[in-house]
């Protein structure tokens, strides 16, 4: 229980100085913005309470916000792709593969499951965000091309973190 706590806590720092530190000084012109900090939050174990999983996606977006001048957007959109997350489990998880505590990860469903997961919740939450910046439909070709381009970047980074730490977890 505390080894997981404390597992979970470095996670969610590690993620955030990621963001922040590295991932928001790559510019990639106006249109791509990726955002590696939400595979904290998918990456939560299944049956994570729900008190705790809008906690910590409240808790990372307003850490992102405080880093990036976008008051409370990264917040929202956490907070959606939060309280979406256990329901997109129950649709996408196989019945006999859904056990609470389980990592939703490459190594535990396999890298296809994986990939279509994230760039779910990806899309979900890049729409969401670029449509915040915009504050209007009036731009949605806009929005619609940066949520793409910055979501394929973005599920890049986060497949690489993924194989990078199941590649080091197989290794141990």
């Amino acid at each position: 229980m505390i080894k997981d706590i404390v597992k979970h806590a470095f996670s969610f720092i590690l993620f955030l100085l990621i963001q922040v530190l590295v991932v928001n000084q790559i510019h990639l012109g106006w249109v791509v913005n990726p955002y590696v900090y939400i595979a904290f939050i998918l990456l939560l174990p299944i049956g994570t309470p729900g008190w705790l999983l809008l906690i910590s996606a409240f808790a990372m977006g307003l850490g992102v916000d405080a880093f990036s001048n976008t008051p409370g957007m990264h917040a929202a959109a956490s907070l959606l792709i939060a309280f979406l997350r256990p329901s997109l489990h129950r649709v996408m998880i196989p019945h006999d593969t859904f056990q609470p505590g389980t990592q939703p990860d490459v190594a535990t469903f396999g890298l296809a499951w994986f990939i279509k997961y994230v760039v779910v919740m990806t899309m979900i939450h890049h729409t969401a965000f670029f449509l915040l910046e915009a504050l209007s439909v009036e731009h949605m070709g806009v929005v619609v091309l940066k949520a793409f381009a910055s979501m394929f970047v973005s599920v890049l980074l986060i497949l690489l973190v993924q194989l990078f730490t199941v590649g080091s977890t197989k290794r141990r």
